[in-house]
């Protein structure tokens, strides 16, 4: 006999509040993607400086991330390596808030790596239109003849349907020809 599963209350609360917590943070992504377009930063500048080069701001954009670490996160940033002590990695990642060199690590590659989900949302959101048109930039007028196009192509190809062939590409190529 097959056992019949069932969710707890509690893991179901606890499946709707992480649900819930993911889509916000989705969301505040986006926000800052939309800010820092605004702000009028090509990805290219959130790219870690070359050895010698100005670091005022990708320092800025650490700075910004880090202040959005626990405070635990934070004083493992701030502390001398040497004073935090070597713990086992399983440890370390049940508790990122365990102030030890490992997590210290972690939560240094976490600030390249949010820099990095940024830059890429930024180049993304800053992509030159796809030549498929699916970019939302095309013009109206180019969407039209693109889809007059491939109709066109496709009613070519029909064996048997319920109206003209014939009249009906005459009337598409008439439309598409009307299209500058």
């Amino acid at each position: 006999m097959t056992k019949v599963l069932k969710l707890s209350a509690i893991t179901l609360a606890a499946i709707k509040t992480d649900v819930d917590k993911s889509i916000k943070a989705s969301r505040s992504g986006v926000k800052v993607i939309d800010s820092l377009v605004a702000d009028g930063i090509m990805h290219t500048a959130m790219l870690a400086p070359k050895k010698g080069e100005d670091r005022t701001f990708y320092a800025s954009l650490e700075v910004a991330v880090i202040s959005g670490f626990t405070a635990a996160a934070q004083a493992m940033l701030e502390a001398d390596v040497k004073s935090l002590p070597e713990v086992d990695e399983s440890r370390a990642k049940l508790n990122r808030d365990l102030k030890c060199k490992q997590n210290r690590r972690y939560w240094q590659q976490q600030v390249g790596s949010k820099i990095k989900d940024y830059r890429n949302g930024v180049e993304k959101r800053n992509a030159p239109e796809d030549s498929d048109g699916a970019n939302d930039k095309t013009t109206f007028d180019s969407r039209l003849k693109r889809d007059l196009t491939k109709y066109i192509a496709q009613i070519e190809k029909l064996e048997a349907s319920s109206f003209s062939v014939v009249d009906m590409l005459k009337y598409l190529k008439g439309a598409s020809a009307l299209i500058k």
